[in-house]
């Protein structure tokens, strides 16, 4: 899961960003803390799986919370994307225009971190197991099945073993099977760009990693590489697989 979260307390954000980055299910945390960071990132907003926001933000008035702002664009823009609201704000006409704007749940900032942690991941599995993304979210496919409660992937009933990265990569792959992903894609929604790193190679390596890791349980070559265009993940017999493609890396 890939979380964004916009909070203008850097303690708070903090202590948050510790408390969900400790979790198995998270891939990355981004924190930013204005309406005009989001304003940057709100046509990549495909990258995260879930929004953490305040009601008042860095530079705002107290006559234009503009948390309220980034639910309404987001609303706006067709995001479907859960939407948890954290303000120390019990006014009950924020919490009912929050929700009327499209909120998806609102808390205060007194709440426990491990409970706002569970209402986090509760919403998460919600977005992605209801809608549209039900069929896909199926949770077996051929003798590759995925334990929702404990974050695993088993093949014939055996664990398989991922580092925490591959793993998440893994879970792009299962959940979109048989279609295609673009590298673009792939690197937006893992490291989202990172001028530092040489993205391709990256994520060549991580790909190499990854099917090693298939290889042990015998299914590397359900994951195939199409050089114009991406990756897929589908199911396929072995002697369907061409002798070009068994010398890829």
């Amino acid at each position: 899961m890939n979380i964004l979260l916009i909070e203008d307390n850097k303690q708070f954000a903090e202590h948050l960003i510790t408390t969900l980055n400790k979790n198995t299910y998270v891939n990355r945390v981004e924190h930013i803390s204005s309406f005009l960071e989001f304003e940057e990132l709100i046509w990549h907003m495909r990258s995260y799986d879930i929004v953490l926001v305040d009601l008042v933000l860095e530079g705002d008035t107290l006559r234009h919370p503009s948390g309220f702002k980034v639910i309404q664009s987001l609303r706006k823009n067709g995001s479907t994307i859960p939407i948890i609201v954290i303000s120390s704000s019990d006014n009950i006409n924020d919490i009912e225009y929050a929700f009327s704007l499209g909120a998806t749940d609102y808390m205060g900032k007194d709440i426990r971190y491990k409970e706002l942690e569970i209402r986090v991941f509760h919403w998460y599995r919600e977005y992605c197991m209801s809608g549209p993304n039900k069929r896909r979210w199926a949770l077996s496919y051929h003798d590759l099945e995925y334990s929702q409660s404990k974050n695993e992937y088993l093949y014939n009933g055996k664990i398989i073993e991922f580092t925490k990265t591959a793993k998440y990569i893994f879970s792009l792959f299962f959940n979109e099977r048989e279609k295609l992903l673009s590298d673009a894609y792939i690197i937006e929604k893992v490291w989202w760009y990172n001028e530092k790193l040489d993205m391709k190679n990256t994520l060549r390596v991580n790909i190499r990693r990854l099917r090693a890791t298939l290889e042990e349980y015998g299914i590397s070559h359900w994951l195939r590489n199409d050089w114009w265009e991406g990756y897929i993940f589908k199911y396929r017999r072995l002697d369907e697989v061409s002798e070009s493609e068994k010398k890829e890396d």
